[in-house]
C-alpha cells in the first residue's frame, strides 16, 4: 500500500469543516464567543498543501524527534496558527541549540553573553538562561546562521512575539506567511549546513583546546588569519580572550593561546581592543582576582597593557546599556525599559561625556532601542532616548547614520515603524552634520530610492559610509 503522505489527505477540508462546525457549537452551548477563533479552512488546506516540501527540509533521521514539528500540523489541523508559529519556533530554537552544543559551547557563550551573564553560563542546560534574541545574534556572529537566515529568523521571532500564542494578539496570519516562516526556521537552522569558514574556526578551537602547539604551528595556522574577514577574527579573539581569563583553562591551552594571540592583534580592531580592557576594569571592579590577573596577562602577551584604564565609569555605563537592551528585547519592554533608560541618561548627565572604551556600544544601543521593536512606541521612554540622541556631537552623529549598515539596525528596518523612527533620527541629527560623505549618504538615505534595510548589501553606499567615517578619525 503506498504511503500517504500530508499532501494527500483526501476530504480533509470537509472533516475539518465538520469538526469545526461541532466544536463552535459547544463553545456557543456554554456561552463562550465563537467569532475569531479559528482561521478559514482554506488557510488550513493552504498549508497542508505545502506539507512534503517543509518535510523535506528535515532529514529522515531527524524527523522522529521533530515532537514541535507534529504539534505545528496538530495546531495547523485545528485552525490555531499563533499556536502553530509557537510550535515552530520551538522546534527551530531546540535545533539550534543542538547545533551550539556539537559547535564550540565555550566559545558560543563568551560570544554571545554579557560579561555579567557569562559567568553563570557552563553546561548546555544553562542556555536556557539566554534569550531567543541573544541565541540568534550569538549564533549569526559565529556563523552558525547565515545573515539573510537571522534576517528572516528576526522576522519571525518578531511575528512570534507579536501575532502568535505567546501574546494576546489581534494580527492575522495567513497559511502562505505561515508556510513560508515555518519554511526559513526549518531551512536555515535544521537543513542548512555550518559553512567552511566556521568549521575552520571550530577546527582550530578544537586544536587550541585538545593538542600541544608551538610556535611554529601557530605560524602556520596564522597564513589563514587575513583571510578570515574582519568581523571573523574580531569573534575569534574574543573567544579566545575568554577562554584564557576562565580559571579553570588548563596551562596547556593557554600556553597555545599565547602562541596564536599576538598574531591575530594585528588584524583586531581598535573597539574590540577597548573593550579587553574594559572587561579587565570589570573584573577589577567585581574583584575577580584571577580573572582580572590573566585578563591582564592576555593584553601583556599581545603588547595591548595600554587599553587597561580606569573605566570604572564605562563599566556603569556598559552595566546600565546590557540591562536597557535585555528590558528592550523582553517582554513587557514598554514598562520595563523606562527604569534603565532613566539610569542611563542620570549616569551620563548633561554634559554627555561618554567613556571613549564605550561609545560605539553606547550609541548603538540608544538608537536600537530608539527604533522600537516595531510592535509601538514606549512614550516614556521615547521622550529619554530623543534627549540622548540630541545630545550626540557631529563624530556621533555621523556614526549614528552609518548604523544603517549595523546587522542589528538593518534587521530591525525591514519593521515599517522602526523605518520611521529612523528617518526621524537623522532629521535630528542633520544639522550637526557637515563632512561631504555623510551628508552625501544622508541624501541617499533620505531618497529612499532603496529599501533601508537593503542598503548594507549595497557596496557604492558601504564605501560611503567607510569615507564618512574617515573624515571623522
Amino acid at each position: 500500500m503506498k504511503k500517504q503522505t500530508i499532501n494527500e489527505l483526501t476530504g480533509y477540508d470537509r472533516q475539518l469543516t465538520e469538526h469545526q462546525e461541532r466544536f463552535l457549537t459547544l463553545l456557543g452551548n456554554n456561552g463562550l464567543p465563537t467569532d475569531g477563533i479559528f482561521v478559514p479552512i482554506k488557510e488550513r488546506i493552504a498549508v497542508f498543501s505545502n506539507a512534503n516540501s517543509l518535510l523535506d527540509n528535515i532529514g529522515e533521521g531527524q524527523k522522529s524527534d521533530a515532537v514541535y514539528v507534529s504539534k505545528f500540523f496538530a495546531a495547523v489541523s485545528a485552525g490555531l496558527f499563533d499556536a502553530a508559529l509557537n510550535y515552530i519556533w520551538d522546534e527551530t530554537i531546540l535545533h539550534l541549540r543542538k547545533r551550539i552544543e556539537v559547535y564550540d559551547l565555550e566559545y558560543f557563550y563568551e560570544i554571545a553573553a554579557s560579561p555579567d551573564k557569562r559567568k553563570d553560563l557552563k553546561t548546555i542546560d544553562d542556555i536556557s538562561k539566554l534569550t531567543d534574541d541573544e541565541l540568534l545574534r550569538g549564533s549569526l556572529r559565529i556563523d552558525l546562521i547565515s545573515e539573510t537566515g537571522f534576517r528572516n529568523m528576526d522576522l519571525v521571532k518578531y511575528m512570534r512575539n507579536n501575532a502568535s500564542a505567546a501574546h494576546p494578539n489581534q494580527l492575522n496570519i495567513t497559511g502562505l506567511k505561515l508556510t513560508s516562516m515555518a519554511e526559513d526556521c526549518l531551512r536555515e537552522v535544521i537543513s542548512t549546513p555550518i559553512p567552511p569558514a566556521a568549521i575552520a574556526v571550530q577546527k582550530l578551537l578544537e586544536n587550541i583546546k585538545s593538542s600541544v602547539m608551538t610556535s611554529n604551528d601557530a605560524m602556520d595556522v596564522s597564513v589563514h588569519f587575513s583571510s578570515m574577514g574582519p568581523e571573523r577574527i574580531q569573534r575569534l579573539v574574543e573567544g579566545l580572550f575568554g577562554i584564557f581569563y576562565k580559571r579553570e583553562t588548563t596551562e596547556s591551552i593557554r600556553q597555545n593561546i599565547r602562541f596564536l594571540a599576538p598574531l591575530l592583534w594585528p588584524y583586531v580592531d581598535e573597539n574590540t581592543r577597548k573593550n579587553f580592557g574594559l572587561r579587565h576594569a570589570y573584573f577589577s571592579a567585581n574583584n575577580n582576582l584571577a580573572e582580572k590577573s590573566f585578563a591582564r596577562e592576555f593584553l601583556a602577551v599581545v603588547d595591548g597593557v595600554r587599553y587597561i584604564t580606569d573605566q570604572h565609569r564605562a563599566i556603569e555605563v556598559a552595566t546600565i546599556l546590557e540591562e536597557l537592551k535585555n528590558a528592550h528585547d523582553g517582554f513587557n519592554n514598554f514598562y520595563n525599559e523606562v527604569l534603565p533608560a532613566r539610569r542611563l541618561k542620570s549616569v551620563v548627565g548633561t554634559s554627555f561625556n561618554i567613556p571613549a572604551g564605550i561609545e560605539a556600544k553606547y550609541i548603538s544601543t540608544v538608537i536600537d532601542v530608539f527604533l522600537t521593536n516595531g510592535y509601538g512606541v514606549a512614550s516614556s521612554s521615547n521622550e529619554i532616548y530623543l534627549e540622548l540622541i540630541n545630545g550626540f556631537n557631529p563624530r556621533q552623529s555621523i556614526y549614528s547614520i552609518t548604523l544603517v549598515f549595523n546587522e542589528v539596525i538593518s534587521s530591525k528596518l525591514r519593521i515599517k515603524l522602526c523605518t520611521q523612527k529612523f528617518l526621524e533620527m537623522v532629521e535630528i541629527l542633520k544639522p550637526k552634520i557637515s563632512t561631504q560623505a555623510a551628508k552625501k549618504l544622508i541624501e541617499e538615505i533620505e531618497s529612499q530610492k532603496i529599501l533601508l534595510s537593503d542598503i548594507r548589501a549595497n557596496d557604492k553606499l558601504k564605501k560611503l559610509a567607510k569615507q564618512a567615517i574617515e573624515e571623522i578619525k
